[in-house]
């Protein structure tokens, strides 16, 4: 194989799992209190739409460019040299350094809620690898088993060289390149859309009525006296003075007839800010019927 048999098996399990688990668990690009406000954030997941086949294809697609430019990137570079990379295990450690510094910086360009557990996370993946790298290519471990440590000093004798470094250094920034351009791009194509939908919803607010304030006053009875035109019934409506014929009246009662007032039109009345006098003339037939 082209890598080290220890980096094959402890890559997914101490050196990239940490970061991944972060992301998983507890990384959130809106707080909470905006999650709730917004309900129609979850319908990107019930709709299956951040984790499907097409998701799943690019992300597969993502990890064998990555892949390729690592492996060519390197293999150009060291190709008809006398080097620090003109020997097998200098190549395959470079290669594979390359490839967890991209998935590292990967991760940190994804982490937008930056906590005191995801700086924890990347920098114990690290650790984890600098530990075991050390352990596995010691001098001690290959007295042991040679054929199963034989990258002998392999890292430090790599990472010894400047140009070494400057070799890993173009690999992660051009796996990282596009992480960086698609979403400028995909932002910078969307712009005059999202301009033309908020210039929208703007026009639909300025032209929008607002409701009419509803303010409740008294429930006292209104009379439907008040909406006459006709002089001389305010004071009557005020004063509570009632037209109803008592029993003793008919229909014949002359227009020369005198109402009696009533005790309770002496009341002074303090809610219309003066005092009212008494009704006590006379009212015909013909007046005492309300205006059509």
């Amino acid at each position: 194989p082209l890598y080290e048999g220890w980096f094959l098996v402890l890559f997914n399990l101490l050196y990239t799992s940490l970061p991944v688990l972060y992301i998983g668990l507890f990384e959130q690009d809106v707080s909470a209190e905006r999650s709730l406000e917004l309900p129609r954030l979850y319908i990107a997941g019930q709709k299956d739409e951040l984790f499907n086949y097409w998701v799943f294809l690019q992300a597969i697609a993502h990890g064998m460019a990555t892949s390729l430019v690592n492996f060519f990137m390197t293999l150009c570079i060291s190709q008809d040299t006398a080097g620090p990379l003109s020997d097998y295990q200098s190549f395959a450690v470079v290669v594979a350094l390359s490839g967890l510094l991209s998935i590292t910086m990967e991760v940190i360009l994804i982490i937008r809620y930056w906590t005191v557990l995801a700086v924890l996370a990347i920098f114990l993946s690290i650790c984890f690898y600098t530990v075991t790298t050390w352990a596995s290519q010691s001098f001690w471990l290959f007295t042991i088993s040679p054929k199963t440590f034989p990258f002998l000093y392999a890292d430090r004798n790599v990472l010894s060289h400047p140009s070494t470094l400057l070799v890993v250094l173009l690999n992660v920034s051009l796996n990282s390149l596009p992480r960086l351009a698609l979403p400028v791009i995909y932002q910078a194509l969307k712009k005059p859309h999202s301009k033309v939908r908020v210039a929208g919803e703007k026009a639909e607010e300025i032209t929008a009525e607002p409701l009419p304030y509803l303010c409740r006053q008294s429930r006292a009875r209104r009379s439907s006296y008040a909406f006459s035109h006709r002089e001389g019934y305010a004071d009557l409506i005020t004063q509570g003075t009632s037209f109803r014929r008592s029993p003793g009246v008919n229909s014949n009662t002359r227009a020369g007839h005198t109402i009696p007032e009533s005790p309770s039109h002496q009341k002074k009345m303090p809610f219309l800010g003066r005092k009212r006098h008494p009704h006590c003339g006379k009212v015909s037939s013909q007046d005492t019927q309300p205006a059509s």
